[in-house]
């Protein structure tokens, strides 16, 4: 498998009847999503579109965004995200390096785009929908080829570009697919846009959760209750601040979930007193925390009950993790304020610290990213 879309089209193969999506009132079945992505991937060729061309995407996590993403991989181009809260000036900055050919959004993005002089440049433009009954073929690309660019800050505060290829993107999905599990039959109402990939690659369904993941005040528990008894939703895939949310409306309310039987948090620490909350609201469920980064995900994780034995039964001034993900090496090293560069493994040895001692984690393995674009631009303008 060279083309990450094979993973999809697998599924579709041996499950055309079953649910990918469920978007609100809107559902759409993995054979009728495979032929939309074959006639959006004509779509997109027909308007000028070419493999290693890159595409600056707005659209919301929505069946259309899906759709969208799968047939530029399809046709062997790259999807390009940035940040939602992103300024302008950044925006323009962060269009100017990834150097698009294409652009894809709603309408309200398509309105703003006008306002943008480096959004204008960008010589394809279209809406969300497509007009076309053709069907692309799937396109052989090279397994190191970009596949999608993220802009985002992260947690350094330095902004970069996370260049994923296809290859890079099958091994994240094998590496969630260790953590996760998913099976054909699950139902999961995800938060996590990355897990949602994972699960088109399987045959379950996903049901997008109710909430804006951009607006975090705008969380109603009771409208993700609803959905997740409607559906009979048996896996949750959220923040840490989604579930926390849940498992306070669910306590002071009284709720039960029971068909909820897994559910994976990541994204920011959970600490004992919100583990506590999670293990009152959902008794039953096997809860579990997954800990990772931009360029590496997975790189650990926990069950909410081992979090709260070891934080019972440990004397620790740190934050239990739990166990490496298997494919992935970890070291801990010295702090230090410059770049480090190191010529063999015994000098890297030479940087590590004894067990108990602050430093800073390094990680490598087949999951972990190989390439982040970053320009002096970009370090300057984030001073």
């Amino acid at each position: 498998m060279k083309n990450i879309t094979e993973l999809f089209l697998s599924a579709a193969s041996k499950f055309p009847n079953n649910i990918a999506i469920i978007e609100k009132d809107k559902k759409i079945s993995y054979q009728d999503l495979k032929t939309q992505v074959e006639q959006t991937a004509a779509y997109f060729l027909k308007k000028g579109i070419r493999q290693g061309d890159r595409v600056l995407i707005f659209v919301p996590m929505s069946i259309d965004l899906y759709r969208i993403v799968l047939a530029l991989f399809y046709i062997g181009a790259a999807a390009v995200f940035l940040d939602e809260w992103v300024s302008k000036k950044r925006m323009e900055i962060c269009c100017n390096i990834a150097q698009c050919q294409g652009f894809s959004g709603i309408f309200k993005a398509r309105v703003i785009a006008l306002f943008s002089s480096e959004l204008r440049k960008i010589p394809v433009k279209t809406g969300t929908k497509f007009s076309t009954e053709n069907k692309a073929k799937l396109q052989e690309v090279d397994a190191q080829q970009t596949a999608l660019i993220t802009f985002t800050t992260g947690s350094t505060g330095t902004p970069k570009a996370a260049d994923r290829s296809h290859n890079f993107l099958k091994e994240q999905f094998n590496a969630l697919l260790d953590e996760i599990n998913p099976q054909p039959e699950d139902i999961d109402m995800t938060v996590l846009p990355i897990v949602l990939f994972v699960n088109l690659g399987i045959g379950c369904t996903s049901v997008i959760a109710n909430y804006n993941g951009s607006k975090p005040d705008t969380l109603d528990p009771e409208k993700i209750i609803k959905q997740i008894k409607k559906h009979k939703i048996n896996r949750i895939t959220a923040s840490p601040f989604f579930i926390k949310a849940m498992a306070k409306k669910m306590l002071a309310h009284k709720i039960k979930l029971p068909t909820v039987s897994k559910i994976f948090t990541g994204g920011a620490p959970v600490f004992p007193a919100e583990a506590e909350l999670y293990k009152a609201a959902f008794p039953s469920t096997l809860s579990t925390i997954v800990y990772g980064s931009t360029e590496s995900e997975p790189i650990s994780s926990i069950k909410v009950t081992d979090l709260l034995s070891q934080f019972k039964n440990v004397s620790t001034n740190g934050l239990a993790v739990g166990k490496i993900y298997h494919k992935t090496e970890l070291s801990i090293i010295k702090i230090v304020d410059k770049e480090i560069s190191v010529a063999s493994e015994n000098e890297l040895a030479k940087l590590e610290i004894s067990p108990g001692e602050i430093g800073e984690i390094i990680v490598t393995g087949p999951h972990v990213l190989k390439n982040i674009l970053i320009t002096s631009q970009l370090l300057n303008e984030a001073k």
